[in-house]
């Protein structure tokens, strides 16, 4: 198979052996009487929305066997998704550790969004003043690339590894054990409905600064 075959290629397979494809994914088609890639790339994006929600964009270049994901060597270690801050002066002012927190849990989210991933794990690097370092991280469940989830959990992770009055001179963020954003969503009614407008509102930020630019919007706690 050539370069810009692949659509082609997968257009006579049975869905259930695309990659990244789940269990509710392939029950939503079949539902449709969608069982073929060709059939279900049929659908646009759009539809695809209607359907899916935030799996849409995956699902659609799924369908066509649109893959932006690096190739890993093997050996490798597995990709991961970091961002990092230096403080100009060292500090423990809570307000400010956690504004710089959330500037870097925007810009690894932006970052597993675009690659169409979600993180199952979050992890956080500190180091002091006196060069002491803490290393703590958590699982994500279910796994998230939305920046409101990310530092619920970020600022959790954080304040289990601050711990000393010491000033803080660099803080690291790390979102691993990546995977694909999970299709099922959850049975509570409350619970669905708090993603979805989480899901929606992260989109809608991402919409303008994708016309505007990066800085163009942001939450308020990102304000010095």
């Amino acid at each position: 198979m050539g370069a810009g075959e692949e659509e082609a290629f997968l257009a006579p397979l049975p869905l259930a052996l695309l990659p990244g494809l789940e269990a509710a994914d392939l029950a939503c088609l079949g539902s449709l009487n969608l069982v073929r890639v060709s059939q279900a790339a049929a659908l646009g994006l759009d539809q695809l929305r209607v359907l899916f929600g935030s799996r849409a964009t995956f699902l659609y270049e799924t369908f066509r066997g649109i893959d932006l994901t690096p190739v890993m060597p093997a050996g490798e270690a597995p990709p991961r998704v970091a961002a990092e801050h230096a403080f100009e002066t060292d500090t423990n002012d809570g307000e400010q550790l956690e504004r710089a927190l959330y500037r870097l849990v925007e810009q690894v989210g932006r970052k597993l969004r675009d690659r169409h991933l979600a993180a199952r794990r979050i992890g956080i690097r500190m180091d002091y003043s006196d060069g002491v370092r803490r290393i703590r991280s958590a699982g994500l469940r279910p796994p998230s690339a939305n920046d409101i989830t990310l530092f619920e959990q970020a600022r959790s992770v954080f304040r289990s590894a601050w711990q000393r009055r010491i000033r803080i001179r660099y803080l690291r963020l790390i979102c691993d054990r990546l995977t694909f954003p999970p299709a099922q969503p959850s049975l509570f009614m409350e619970e669905r409905q708090a993603e979805e407008k989480r899901t929606a509102l992260v989109t809608a930020l991402d919409t303008i600064r994708n016309r505007f630019g990066e800085n163009s919007v942001g939450w308020g706690r990102r304000v010095a």
